[in-house]
């Protein structure tokens, strides 16, 4: 999927919130049902060895950190990338070089209209647009009624077309990964244009979510960036009532959101609204403090400006969604997954290869879920019939790091022994206030910009952490070796920047969740504690996807989740409501996690089993981080040749 048409997400995190913690709770009370009976089968136990100022508003520094690779120039015969991926020895024709020219010029035609789009966009992602052929527009939010939706479908259509043009095996290995991810995403997008009626800009991760963060977040470098910022809130209003008059829309069309997500969504705008009108005004006057090259002449009209948006514009915007929501709840509420709405399974679908990146099938994952499932219930409860003291543990696990700055310091001790080096290790670690705190979200990593990677923010929500969401596992996830690593890692590089471009969510959301699992090994923990806590929480994730699956796509209704829980032990009806409401208010939200994970497993897995004694988890990892975000197909297509390499000698 490639955004043009909605507010991007502007970060990547642990969007599981409490549900992380009830399944923890339940999962074990389960297990422990069936531990009497369980252990009669086994004499024997089993194991299996698995292989700032740090408050709020700090940073840590490593002054040993590495400047970003310079600018490239495509019309060489030396390899664009420094990688050890690409074949350094290729020789390009001059036919070569000018269909690698004529690639780079429809990629910057691609990327300049998707982010000429809406500001925010290339605020966040890009600090200098005008590198990237890129001409700003004036403080313009992204559209998303029919006529821009059928203009960018007929865009991909023409840019689609004229792909077909271009000579494969010309291009550079880099080139040619995105003509693969391009196409993919293309394909996808016009299969399934019909179900983009589906996407609601009010949703889970919606308006009432992104908003907060892109008033606290959005960077003053220039005077051109307060100028767009202002004009941002001066017309957020007429904004929110265009997207309010569209989602009656698809509400009449039979596409309302659920009860559940009306509630979140008036819920996360009256919080904001509760911050008072100071909030903001002291967010706008940090950023002028920050900025500081101002006279006191244009500061006084910057702040004027910003008051009277505030006022005219930005609180009678939240006061109009949570009026407006409220009446369309009254209206009409829908409470049943997307499987029981026409189209609604093929949206899922789309969701799956776009969102995840998977080319399994819904029945696919649903058979190898199970699977999991049982398997992380059986280790579990063998674990718990042989330690009891575990269940002690993981209800309340105490790691042996716990403050920020300790944990991210020992991550990076731990981390090179089978992982890269970082090659950044600056953040600021923030805490959300009420306005950015959200029912969905423990925490999450602010993608930094891809021409200024090192500036790195990862935000805290303190009351899923007191609620059972561990700091430690989190700030794996968040940090090192989670997204801000692999994040920094990757632009480190410097890719081509067209990789920004393409939403694969589940190839950095599968790392983030894969090394979360690798972390429990550092927590300082004996070895079984470790392992229970890592069985328990991709129990957890798991189980959040096999709900989303049966809801969304096999049309469970509220009494079948029930029924399901019930048969897994769990009987207590809110915690199967929770679960239901919340994936039939963000339908596929759960699945890049875990499914993600599972892709990176199956590959790690067939890496070892292709490379023996040749197999090393540190490479692996490399080849990981330095392919890139994209479909896992692709991943996988250039793993073999990666593996081919290996076992011919090279490196």
């Amino acid at each position: 999927m490639i955004y043009v048409y909605q507010i991007r997400p502007l970060s990547s995190g642990q969007k599981r919130g409490t549900m992380k913690n009830i399944t923890m709770k339940k999962c074990i009370t389960a297990c422990l049902s069936v531990l009497l009976i369980f252990s009669l089968f086994f004499s024997v136990g089993c194991s299996r060895k698995e292989s700032e100022e740090n408050n709020q508003n700090s940073s840590y520094e490593d002054e040993s950190e590495t400047e970003s690779s310079a600018e490239i120039d495509v019309a060489t015969s030396e390899p664009l990338f420094d990688f050890s991926l690409y074949d350094s020895n290729i020789t390009y024709t001059s036919e070569d070089l000018e269909v690698q020219k004529e690639f780079e010029a429809y990629l910057t035609e691609i990327f300049s209209a998707l982010y000429a789009q809406n500001t925010i966009s290339f605020n966040f992602l890009i600090e200098n647009p005008e590198t990237y052929g890129i001409t700003r527009l004036p403080s313009t939010w992204p559209k998303s009624d029919s006529n821009q939706l059928t203009e960018l479908f007929d865009m991909e259509t023409k840019w689609l077309d004229k792909l077909e043009d271009f000579t494969y095996t010309s291009l550079t290995y880099e080139q040619q990964i995105i003509y693969d991810s391009i196409k993919n995403s293309f394909e996808d997008d016009l299969k399934y244009q019909d179900t983009v009626v589906f996407l609601s800009s009010f949703g889970a991760n919606g308006l009432s979510s992104q908003l907060p963060i892109i008033f606290t977040e959005y960077s003053f470098r220039t005077k051109e960036d307060i100028e767009e910022y202002l004009g941002l809130l001066e017309t957020l209003k007429d904004y929110i009532s265009s997207e309010l008059e569209l989602e009656h829309e698809r509400m009449n069309g039979g596409h309302a959101l659920s009860g559940y997500t009306y509630e979140m969504v008036i819920d996360q705008c009256q919080a904001f609204l509760d911050q008072g009108e100071n909030y903001l005004v002291d967010i706008f006057t940090g950023k002028l403090d920050e900025f500081g090259t101002l006279t006191a002449e244009e500061r006084a009209a910057y702040e004027k400006r910003n008051k009277d948006a505030i006022t005219n514009s930005v609180l009678p915007a939240y006061h109009l969604m949570i009026d407006t929501l409220t009446s369309y709840q009254q209206e009409k509420e829908y409470n049943e997954g997307l499987a029981t709405i026409d189209g609604g399974k093929e949206y899922y679908e789309y969701l799956l290869k776009s969102n995840v990146g998977t080319s399994k099938t819904p029945e696919e994952l649903i058979t190898l879920i199970e699977e999991k499932l049982t398997g992380y219930q059986t280790e579990l409860t063998t674990l718990l019939a042989f330690h009891p003291d575990i269940y002690d543990v993981l209800m309340e696990p105490e790691y042996g790091y716990t403050q920020p700055d300790e944990i991210i310091n020992h991550c990076i001790e731990e981390l090179t022994k089978d992982f890269p080096a970082p090659v950044c290790t600056n953040y600021t670690l923030n805490e959300t206030d009420d306005a950015l705190s959200d029912e969905l979200v423990t925490a999450f990593y602010i993608l930094s910009p891809i021409d200024n990677f090192k500036n790195n923010i990862i935000y805290i929500n303190p009351d899923h952490v007191e609620e059972g969401n561990s700091l430690f596992p989190t700030l794996a996830h968040e940090g090192l070796p989670g997204h801000m690593y692999q994040h920094n890692y990757f632009y480190n590089l410097n890719p081509h920047y067209f990789r920004s471009a393409l939403n694969m969510t589940g190839y950095s959301e599968g790392w983030a969740t894969y090394v979360e699992m690798y972390s429990y090994n550092w927590t300082g923990l004996d070895s079984s504690s470790a392992k229970a806590l890592k069985i328990n929480s991709l129990y957890s994730e798991a189980l959040s996807c096999r709900i989303d699956l049966g809801v969304n796509y096999e049309g469970w209704t509220l009494e079948d989740t029930v029924d399901y829980f019930a048969e897994l032990g769990i009987t207590d009806e809110e915690t199967a409501t929770i679960f239901y409401d919340t994936v039939v208010s963000a339908p596929c939200m759960y699945c890049p996690y875990y499914i993600g994970y599972l892709e990176m497993e199956e590959l790690k897995e067939h890496a070892e089993s292709t490379l023996g004694s040749s197999f090393c988890i540190k490479d692996f990892h490399k080849f990981y981080l330095e392919i890139g975000p994209t479909y896992f197909d692709i991943i996988e297509d250039r793993m073999e040749t990666w593996m081919e390499t290996l076992k011919n000698g090279g490196n």
